[in-house]
């Protein structure tokens, strides 16, 4: 392998966001295979003609067997930056991995502490007082179940080895291929854990990058195919129940921009149904179809409208605010 054979994401003077394959190394180690560093600097001393050895800075790693993806910083400066992110826990990274089984609740925060045993390469769960302890901590989400396996969202809290691996395991539920920590019914397939999503603030420029690569549509990963499927086609079927209800909600909107009708009484049940699933429009284009949405209308700004209008004071600034947001909205969609 070459870096001939890396998909590159993005990349500036500051940053290169890659995709790691399955079974290629961080850096080099004792089996002597191509790794990520190397194949990295060669790419920018080949593309850039950079004399002698590019500098190219390590700022995360991804087990061997995890796929998926990757920042490396260009320059000492974001190195830092994005390392100092990193322990102050502003990088987000969430993991999709294919479990044994259906865990018992379907959303959960697991918390715990792990301990490295060098001899073995291996990380155990152990109690709190144990030397060498660290706190480990995750959050996961079952996104959909098909036969004896599921698939899992994975929040990673905090940064520990083999911290999703040994969590899942001990939960009852060990990732589908795991050699070290799952079933060894299944070991012939690929470790089923990928970075699917890595979100943090440019070094330099401070402006919030999200990069989202899902794992290669093949066995057992196609189940993300179902799973997206699903997903679309479920938020598709909410906004076609927004915009089915517009046309009858339009002419209390222009009545009200009329001043025919007091502000309340435009606040009626149905409306406010209205407005709720406009953030979900809003939620589906910024992930699917129009990531710098933001830029254009803030999910924030819309969000307000999910606030509980107590007075009549409050209802009346309700409804001033959706008529200044409408027109913005619905031009998007």
């Amino acid at each position: 392998m070459t870096y001939k054979d890396l998909k590159i994401v993005y990349e500036d003077n500051h940053v290169l966001v890659v995709v790691k394959p399955y079974d290629v190394p961080v850096q080099a180690d004792e089996s002597g295979d191509p790794d990520m560093v190397n194949m990295l600097k060669q790419y920018l001393v080949e593309t850039y003609n950079k004399p002698g050895d590019a500098y190219l800075g390590l700022v995360h790693r991804l087990d061997r067997p995890t796929g998926g993806v990757m920042v490396f910083a260009k320059t000492s400066k974001a190195a830092s930056r994005l390392c100092q992110a990193i322990r102050d826990g502003e990088v987000e990274k969430r993991y999709l991995a294919i479990v044994d089984g259906a865990p018992r609740y379907k959303a959960d925060k697991l918390t715990c502490y792990l301990k490295k045993f060098a001899d073995t390469n291996t990380v155990k769960v152990v109690p709190a007082l144990s030397e060498g302890a660290k706190y480990a901590e995750l959050d996961y989400k079952v996104l959909c179940s098909k036969q004896d396996v599921s698939l899992v969202l994975v929040n990673l809290v905090t940064g520990r080895g083999h911290q999703i691996r040994v969590q899942l395991s001990n939960m009852g539920n060990p990732i589908v291929g795991d050699k070290k920590y799952g079933n060894n019914d299944k070991s012939k397939c690929p470790l089923c854990l990928w970075a699917c999503e890595l979100k943090f603030e440019h070094p330099v420029s401070g402006k919030e990058m999200t990069f989202r690569v899902y794992p290669p549509e093949v066995a057992p990963w196609t189940i993300v195919r179902r799973y997206k499927s699903t997903k679309i086609n479920g938020e598709n079927e909410r906004i076609n129940a927004c915009f089915s209800n517009y046309a009858r909600f339009s002419y209390h909107i222009l009545q009200f921009r009329q001043k025919e009708i007091t502000p309340c009484a435009v606040l009626s049940h149905s409306f406010q149904q209205f407005l709720l699933l406009c953030v979900e429009i809003i939620n589906f284009l910024r992930r699917n179809i129009c990531p710098s949405l933001s830029a254009v209308l803030s999910a924030k700004s819309v969000c307000r409208f999910r606030i509980l209008f107590q007075t009549t004071a409050r209802r009346n600034r309700f409804c001033a605010g959706c008529v200044q947001i409408l027109p913005r909205l619905l031009p998007l969609v």
